[in-house]
């Protein structure tokens, strides 16, 4: 049975390490203990054991994973876009960053919006 339960940062900061990346975070803006002080975490159990871990945080009137990692053998992003999507109805929107391909394929079919992201630097 799966369950989505809120926790401790302590309790996801383990399983939450590989979601700080240049795939996720390409210019190296946040850590991940800034991200688990500010955010609301949550872990993804099945059978009573963590397979996966996610942070929101709100921001205006967007819902943030500002964090989220995991390992199971079906699809995370279906239990926590769902999971989300019930946590966040307050909020208009729910958004994430990512430069992976697969998660943005998958997040447009769940109905997510894609937005050019241009760095400019001089």
């Amino acid at each position: 049975m799966i369950v989505v339960r809120t926790c401790a940062a302590a309790e996801v900061k383990d399983i939450l390490q590989p979601a700080i990346s240049p795939k996720t975070d390409p210019h190296g803006l946040h850590s991940l203990d800034d991200i688990l002080s500010t955010g609301a975490c949550h872990q993804v159990l099945n059978d009573g054991v963590m397979i996966a871990a996610y942070v929101l945080e709100g921001f205006g009137s967007e819902l943030w994973i500002t964090a989220a990692a995991g390992s199971a053998d079906f699809d995370l992003t279906d239990v926590i876009d769902i999971a989300a999507d019930k946590q966040g109805k307050q909020f208009d929107r729910i958004a994430f960053t990512t430069v992976r391909r697969g998660l943005i394929k998958k997040a447009l079919a769940k109905g997510y919006e894609c937005k050019m992201v241009k760095t400019l630097r001089k």
